[in-house]
């Protein structure tokens, strides 16, 4: 039987956004495909790179925590959209199943879509088609 964990862990490894999981240490859990893409010059999982951010950003990353344990409400912040690249930055609370911050997730999204169309049918269709019965 697949547990739920699989899925989840799935849908991170397929998105096509950096996705970068830490602990409230800021130690590196997770980086899916498209992070490790993003930031191949250095290792990631089981890495702690939080001291070579600058002081603003550190105080930035602690502010957002704070701000995670005062409400279950509160659970995603905009941190930065760059220009240059079309790309919003955010910060995701993690929490345990009552509620308690055990974590945050950093994640990267382009605004711009990953293809020219939503669906390539005819693509798809053939697929379909191809496949034996």
């Amino acid at each position: 039987m697949v547990k739920l964990t699989d899925y989840i862990k799935s849908v991170y490894d397929n998105d096509s956004s950096a996705i970068i999981i830490c602990d409230l240490n800021h130690n590196i859990v997770y980086a899916n495909k498209a992070a490790e893409d993003l930031y191949h010059e250095m290792k990631l999982v089981g890495e702690n790179h939080f001291n070579e951010f600058d002081e603003k950003f550190k105080k930035l990353v602690d502010h957002v925590i704070t701000w995670f344990n005062l409400s279950v409400k509160n659970n995603r912040v905009h941190t930065y959209y760059s220009e240059k690249t079309n790309t919003d930055y955010f910060i995701e609370a993690l929490r345990d199943p009552y509620g308690k911050v055990i974590g945050y997730l950093g994640k990267s999204q382009k605004k711009n879509s990953d293809s020219p169309c939503l669906y390539d049918f005819l693509t798809l269709n053939e697929i379909i088609w191809q496949q034996p019965f």
